[in-house]
């Protein structure tokens, strides 16, 4: 029983995985607050896009929002979850980011 269950708990982390993909590192260049999103001009080896932190409507864009603030400033970089067919190489303005990570 034990077994099944460490079997099933295992399957869903790494399927939830499976449906994420991590974009970066990048340099934060710029913030842009618009009327109902919120989003970061990032910078990596292959050139500079524009990413969607989220809408105000959702709960944690402020918080999205102060970390990549945090990162501009402190001249840090971030990391960037998105779902997995996401292309971390070109600007996107409407699909938000599920995640934001400040990296050294």
């Amino acid at each position: 029983m034990k077994f099944k269950l460490v079997i099933c708990i295992a399957s869903f982390a790494l399927a939830t995985q499976a449906t994420a993909l991590e974009c970066g590192p990048y340099d934060v260049i710029s913030i842009q607050s618009q009327s109902t999103n919120v989003i970061v001009r990032v910078e990596d080896d292959s050139g500079k896009y524009w990413k969607n932190l989220g809408l105000y409507t959702d709960d944690w864009v402020n918080s999205y929002q102060s970390l990549a603030q945090q990162a501009l400033a402190a001249d840090k970089s971030v990391v960037l979850r998105f779902a997995s067919d996401h292309d971390c190489s070109s600007s996107d303005y409407t699909t938000a980011t599920q995640m934001i990570r400040i990296v050294k």
